[in-house]
C-alpha cells in the first residue's frame, strides 16, 4: 500500500467516524472507473460521474455530500460539474482535505442550529 493510498483510507475512516459521532448515517459511494478486457473504461456502478465519496445522512433531514482528497489530489473538472449542479439545487457540499478539521467545524455548526429549535 503506497503512502497516498494509506493516507486516503485514514481520511475515510475519518469522515465515516465523524458522521457517526454526530449521529449521522454515513455511505461510502466508490466510483473508480474500471477496465474491461478490451481495455476501455467504464463505470460499473449506477452513481454518476464525478459522484462525491461520501453522503452524510443527519439527523433533522439533513443531508450532506462530501468530497475526500488528500494532497496532492485536486477536483476533477466532473467533480466540479457535480459539486456545482447540487450547488444549484440547494444541497450541502463540502470538499474534506487532508484533515476532517472543515467536516468537524460544520456538522458542529449544524448540530448547534438543530440544538437551538
Amino acid at each position: 500500500m503506497t503512502d497516498r493510498s494509506k493516507r486516503t483510507a485514514a481520511l475515510d475512516k475519518a469522515i465515516e467516524t465523524m458522521i457517526q459521532l454526530y449521529g449521522g448515517l454515513p455511505l461510502r459511494i466508490n466510483n473508480q472507473p474500471r477496465i474491461d478486457k478490451h481495455g476501455r473504461r467504464f463505470f460499473p456502478r449506477c452513481a454518476p460521474i464525478g459522484c462525491s465519496d461520501w453522503i452524510a445522512i443527519m439527523p433533522h433531514g439533513v443531508t450532506l455530500w462530501i468530497e475526500g482528497k488528500v494532497s496532492p489530489d485536486k477536483m476533477r473538472e466532473t467533480q466540479l460539474h457535480f459539486r456545482d449542479k447540487l450547488w444549484k439545487r440547494g444541497h450541502k457540499y463540502i470538499l474534506v482535505q487532508d484533515t476532517t478539521d472543515i467536516l468537524v467545524a460544520w456538522l458542529s455548526k449544524d448540530a448547534d442550529k438543530a440544538r437551538e429549535g
